[in-house]
């Protein structure tokens, strides 16, 4: 895989999560007690 699509791919997860923490606080906030219950948010 060349390097800009890792750096792309890299770009568009960050851009994916500050639009959730951003736009849908809850939704990733439920997410996030989905992958691991025990975590203290």
């Amino acid at each position: 895989m060349p390097q800009q699509a890792k750096f792309g791919n890299y770009l568009a997860e960050c851009a994916k999560i500050l639009y959730w923490v951003y736009f849908k606080p809850f939704t990733l906030k439920r997410w996030l007690k989905d992958i691991h219950p025990q975590l203290k948010l």
